[in-house]
């Protein structure tokens, strides 16, 4: 059985790199670096990517923390999550790959727990239950049973929260994070993922999301039941209709010819400069 100790520092199953978008929650991204950085996987590389907020805000809250495993990036340009995550995703060139919300924070056997289940089921992506927070109350969410099976899903399905596990060849082959998207797009990666190979589920309960006031799934423009996420889920609906008539092999091709050249030609530079910083 795999395992975190005894093998190095987390044993030969490879390194992960965990993706840390960052705008406008001081008061939550301490937490939530620290939370990695004390994870039992301690083979991990954390870029935690300044989305176009002013650096200070966030580089002056992270300032004293010295672990050689925090990289530290800025995007001119506020441009959201997804498109950050795909610059993290296209830099890195480790084994496994997860993205952290900076207003969440996890349990420190999250990544450990995670890698165990992917290499004990030989997985493409492991996944768990999620502890939600809203104000003073708590919720369990569990995973959809049907993401660990085989079975053809017709209509885009939420499966899972996208704080899972990817194997970055596996995550990289569904398309990545689709970098013209604000909202909506981690539904479609869990399911365009799945659909490269088998995921696997752990039962352990590690990370903890927080449905933070003014966060883009609690705001009334971007937050669910709002028009503009319902209309995302219609422009998703009819990529994932493309994407189950695609051979899973040409799924990547088929993802990166929906993003706009203007932004996929400055998704390269930025990659650029990102990988260049890792491989300093």
């Amino acid at each position: 059985m795999p395992t975190c100790s005894g093998m190095g520092p987390t044993g030969d199953q490879g390194r992960v790199t965990v993706s840390i978008p960052y705008w406008g929650c001081p008061r939550t991204i301490r937490k939530a670096v620290y939370s990695v950085l004390a994870q039992t996987y301690e083979d991990l590389q954390l870029v935690v990517v300044n989305d176009g907020d002013n650096p200070s805000s966030v580089w002056g809250i992270l300032d004293d923390i010295t672990d050689p495993r925090l990289i530290r990036f800025d995007l001119p340009k506020n441009r959201g999550r997804y498109y950050a995550d795909a610059v993290v995703l296209g830099a890195c060139d480790t084994t496994w790959f997860t993205i952290h919300d900076a207003d969440d924070w996890s349990e420190s056997p999250w990544l450990c727990d995670l890698v165990v289940r992917a290499v004990e089921d030989d997985a493409v992506a492991a996944f768990s239950p999620q502890v939600l927070h809203h104000g003073t109350r708590t919720k369990i969410e569990q995973v959809n049973p049907l993401l660990s099976t085989r079975v053809r899903i017709p209509q885009l399905t939420q499966l899972a929260h996208h704080a899972g596990l990817y194997r970055t060849t596996a995550l990289r082959a569904a398309g990545g994070y689709h970098p013209a998207y604000r909202i909506g797009y981690d539904t479609m990666i869990v399911n365009l993922v799945r659909m490269i190979g088998p995921c696997a589920v752990s039962p352990q309960i590690r990370y903890h999301r927080m449905y933070r006031f003014g966060s883009l799934t609690t705001s009334r423009q971007t937050g669910f039941g709002s028009s503009a996420r319902a209309a995302v889920k219609r422009q998703l609906q009819d990529l994932y209709q493309d994407a189950i008539n695609t051979p899973p092999e040409m799924i990547a091709d088929m993802v990166r010819a929906t993003i706009p050249p203007p932004l996929g030609e400055q998704l390269e530079r930025d990659t650029k400069r990102l990988r260049e910083m890792i491989n300093q």
